[in-house]
């Protein structure tokens, strides 16, 4: 698991934990360590409260994330929308798009 430095983080044992120390001006360890994918999701999950949903709710946080997971890993011009599409159906159905 990578995180940052924040001392609450210590406290978590289940996963092997590596860190950057943000505090010392370090954004990638030597070890290429890094907090951008998640810090990319927090910007994206706050964007999309603030001008698509408006508000959330607390018995779904995980749709909210799942969502936003999504556009972050096909959200690239490098996919046509076909292939989005199917991917979408493929994560919510588990079912291929047949035409």
């Amino acid at each position: 698991m990578h995180t940052d430095d924040f001392g609450s983080y210590k406290r978590i044992t289940e996963y092997h934990r590596r860190f950057v120390t943000h505090c010392a001006g370090g954004w990638v360890s030597m070890k290429g360590v890094s907090t951008n994918i998640i810090e990319s999701l927090s910007a994206i999950t706050r964007r999309a409260i603030y001008a698509t949903w408006h508000r959330t709710s607390r018995r779904h946080p995980h749709r909210f994330i799942s969502e936003c997971t999504f556009e972050l890993n096909e959200g690239s011009t490098e996919h046509s929308t076909l292939d989005r599409i199917e991917a979408l159906l493929d994560r919510a159905f588990r079912c291929p798009l047949t035409l």
